[in-house]
């Protein structure tokens, strides 16, 4: 996810090698052929890193270097070539040496906590985004088309809460939980007949007090105490939690908070910062990226705890405008400018 392509930043370095899948344009020669007319197949191509970046959604990663190696004899070894990483793809890193940061940086992503669904409905509308991390997507909107201002539950189609169930069913991963929100009797009504629609099933809960569908019901579930209670553990509620106590201490006067690269920057040189709340905003100009990644990593070697953020979550626009990087501090840092 993208959590894994900012961990995979920080491990990645300038002289690795890289191995992945990409597809390649393989121009054939014949005398029926257009001599413009290539075909794209899968290359397996080696990399030795040169350089690598993040786009500023955080859901991309881009490696640059020279090919070593390639599964494909019409593939140039010594030229430049620039893979795109994402989500879902499998690469293979080879290092000289993993030292202990980037094991520990491996390992909690490896263990990183499951994913759930938020499923926010009503008699018109329904829609579903899963949270990862402290990251939120939404998968989809489903549409009843019921229509009218006097209405009954059974106006609501059976064929719309097929569509939802199916909708669920296709999405939903083997150990995610999915919790329904929206108002009482559509969320109840939903909720029973997954309950009864096999495996899936065993995994659905009802969550109280969020009476908005659609994709604004699901952000709103977000911040619900009732979905907070039950996901206290979870990343995006502690990342919550972080935030507000970033801003009481901002009312307080509290120096024991820094904000803005600078800032965090020399409180990480001290030893001080206990959380590091970052945004996708702070990574908007790639000349600070190399900044970033000697931060975090500082910070973890130094018994931080990292939050990456982005906005599709309330939380994550809080602290991007808070300039996008934000640390609660052990003590307060002397010199600092508020």
């Amino acid at each position: 996810d993208e959590d894994d392509l900012w961990e995979l930043r920080r491990v990645i370095e300038r002289g690795d090698l890289l191995t992945t899948f990409t597809t390649r344009s393989i121009k054939r020669q014949g005398e029926f052929i257009r001599p413009d007319k290539g075909e794209r197949i899968p290359v397996r191509i080696t990399l030795e890193v040169e350089k690598t970046s993040i786009d500023s959604s955080l859901s991309r990663l881009r490696v640059f270097g020279r090919i070593v190696d390639a599964s494909n004899e019409s593939v140039k070894r010594g030229a430049h070539h620039s893979l795109l990483i994402t989500p879902e793809k499998r690469i293979e890193l080879q290092k000289a040496v993993f030292s202990d940061l980037h094991i520990n940086i491996l390992k909690k992503a490896y263990c990183s906590e499951p994913s759930f669904l938020i499923v926010a409905v009503d008699r018109r509308e329904a829609a579903i985004g899963r949270v990862k991390g402290a990251h939120l997507k939404i998968i989809t909107t489903i549409e009843s088309f019921a229509g009218g201002k006097a209405y009954s539950e059974g106006s609501i189609t059976q064929t719309y809460y097929n569509k939802v169930v199916e909708a669920l069913k296709a999405s939903a991963k083997e150990d995610e939980t999915i919790y329904i929100v929206g108002p009482g009797p559509t969320k109840n009504a939903l909720a029973n007949l997954l309950k009864n629609a096999g495996k899936i099933g065993k995994r659905v809960g009802v969550v109280e007090g969020v009476d908005v569908a659609g994709e604004d019901g699901v952000r709103m579930a977000l911040k619900s105490q009732s979905l907070q209670q039950l996901l206290k553990d979870h990343k995006i509620v502690k990342a919550s939690l972080l935030v507000e106590e970033v801003l009481q201490r901002i009312a307080k006067g509290d120096s024991r908070v820094a904000i803005g690269l600078d800032e965090v920057a020399r409180a990480a040189e001290a030893g001080a910062v206990e959380y590091l709340l970052i945004s996708d905003k702070a990574f908007a100009e790639e000349a600070k990226e190399e900044t970033m990644v000697q931060l975090l990593n500082k910070v973890e070697s130094r018994r931080g705890q990292l939050y990456l953020l982005d906005s599709s979550t309330e939380v994550g626009l809080k602290i991007s405008a808070l300039s996008g990087i934000v640390a609660l501090l052990r003590f307060e840092v002397s010199n600092q400018c508020f």
